[in-house]
C-alpha cells in the first residue's frame, strides 16, 4: 500500500454476510474494508444478513419449490427487504459514523449518508443469465431504483454495473463510479517465471455451466489430441463427469493449498457465460499464471495483453487461445508479467480503496 495519509472520515462498513470472514461473498466485503480500514480515520462494521427468526419468516412468506427461484424471492422479496432495512437502523442509531459503505445487498433506503459497492444489477443478471433471476421483476427493479436513488453514491467494479445502473436505471453518470475489484491472495512476485513442463489448465469456479465449464471440458479435448499430456484441474465444484486427464477437487477450503494450484499452473481458464467481475483470473494473475477468458470478463483481463479473450461458447476459439498459450513459452511469459503488473498496480484492494476514499472526499 502506498503512504497515503489517512482521512478524518469515520465509515460504517454494512454487509450482507460476515464482514470478516473471507468467504462471505467471495471475500469482497472483508478484503476491501480491510484495505479501506488503512485509509480512514476509523472504521466500524456490521453484518446485516437474517439470522434466527426473521430469517425462518422471510424463507417461509417467499417458498417456492424450485431453489432458485426461492432465493430471488427471499432476497428481493419487499416485506425481508423491509424487515432488513428496520432491523439494520435500529442497530445503527447509537453507532457514530460519517458515512456508510454498503457492500452489495439491497435494502429499502438509508436514513443516513450512504454509499454503495456494487457488483452487478438485476437487470444485467436477467439480461444475461437469467436461470439466475428467473422471471422478470418489475417490484424488484422498482424496489433497486429507490434504493439506488436514496444513495449518496455508488461505486462498481465493473464498467457494465456502471453502464446498467446509467441505462437501466437511469442515475446521473456523475453519481456512480467505477472502482474495480481486487484479488484475495497476497503472494510475492515470482523471481524465476517458467512454463510448467506438465501442461495444466486450472479452472475455479463453483457454479460449472454459468461459468463455462462444459466449454472447457469441450476445448480440453481438442487440446488433448495436441498435447495428449496435458491435465485439467477442476476446484470449487464436483458436478463434472470424470475423464482421462481431468481431475476433480472439488471445494478447496485452504487458501494455501488453492495458492499451490495456482503456482502449478500453466494457464487459468474462465470461460463464463456470464461473469459480474471474476476474481478467478485476478488470483491466477497474482500467481504469475496467464489466464484465457471469455468475452464476459471485460475489465480484468486485456486481451493480448495480460491474457487472452475468446468469444462466449465458442469451444474452438478457446481450444485456439489454450494451445496459443501452452506451446508459447515466450508469450505466456509475456502475458504473465503483464498481468501481474496489472494486479500490482490496479487489481488490488489497496489501490481500490484508495479510489472509494477519493470518492468519498469528493461527495
Amino acid at each position: 500500500m502506498d503512504d497515503s495519509p489517512r482521512t478524518n472520515m469515520r465509515v460504517l462498513g454494512a454487509s450482507y454476510g460476515d464482514p470478516y470472514d473471507p468467504r462471505a461473498l467471495s471475500g469482497a466485503p472483508k478484503h476491501l474494508l480491510d484495505a479501506l480500514e488503512t485509509r480512514v480515520a476509523s472504521l466500524s462494521r456490521i453484518d446485516y444478513s437474517d439470522h434466527g427468526l426473521r430469517r425462518a419468516a422471510i424463507g417461509a412468506l417467499t417458498f417456492r419449490s424450485d431453489r432458485d427461484a426461492w432465493r430471488t424471492r427471499y432476497h428481493g422479496n419487499r416485506w425481508g427487504i423491509a424487515l432488513r432495512t428496520r432491523s439494520l437502523m435500529r442497530r445503527l442509531k447509537p453507532l457514530k459514523f460519517d458515512i456508510a459503505l454498503q457492500v452489495y445487498g439491497l435494502l429499502a433506503q438509508w436514513q443516513r449518508p450512504a454509499v454503495l459497492y456494487l457488483d452487478q444489477t438485476s437487470m444485467m443478471a436477467q439480461r444475461e443469465w437469467p436461470a439466475w433471476l428467473p422471471g422478470r421483476d418489475d417490484r424488484r427493479r422498482d424496489s433497486e431504483q429507490r434504493f439506488y436513488n436514496s444513495l449518496s453514491h455508488i461505486f462498481t467494479m465493473s464498467e457494465r454495473a456502471r453502464d446498467s445502473l446509467i441505462n437501466d436505471y437511469s442515475l446521473s453518470a456523475q453519481d456512480v463510479t467505477t472502482v474495480g475489484g481486487g484479488g484475495h491472495f497476497r503472494v510475492p512476485p515470482p523471481t524465476d517465471w517458467r512454463l510448467p513442463s506438465d501442461a495444466r489448465i486450472l479452472f475455479v469456479g463453483r457454479d460449472w455451466r454459468r461459468k463455462g465449464g462444459d466449454v472447457l471440458l469441450e476445448a480440453f479435448r481438442e487440446v488433448r489430441n495436441r498435447l495428449p499430456k496435458c491435465e485439467m484441474v477442476v476446484v470449487g465444484t464436483r458436478n463434472v463427469a470424470v475423464e482421462e486427464g481431468v481431475t476433480v477437487l472439488g471445494e478447496v477450503a485452504s487458501r494455501d493449498e488453492l495458492s499451490k494450484l495456482y503456482m502449478r499452473a500453466s494457464l487459468v481458464c474462465l470461460p463464463s457465460r456470464y461473469e459480474p467481475y471474476g476474481f478467478a483470473a485476478i488470483e491466477g494473475m497474482a500467481h504469475g499464471v496467464p489466464c484465457v477468458v471469455s468475452t464476459a470478463i471485460d475489465d480484468t483481463i486485456v486481451d493480448e495483453h495480460s491474457g487472452l479473450r475468446v468469444p462466449v461458447g465458442d469451444a474452438s476459439a478457446l481450444a485456439h487461445a489454450l494451445l496459443r498459450i501452452l506451446t508459447d513459452p515466450v508469450e505466456a511469459h509475456r502475458m504473465s508479467v503483464a498481468g501481474l503488473n496489472k494486479v500490482e498496480n490496479e487489481l488490488n484492494w489497496d489501490a481500490v480503496a484508495a479510489r472509494v476514499v477519493s470518492g468519498l472526499e469528493a461527495i
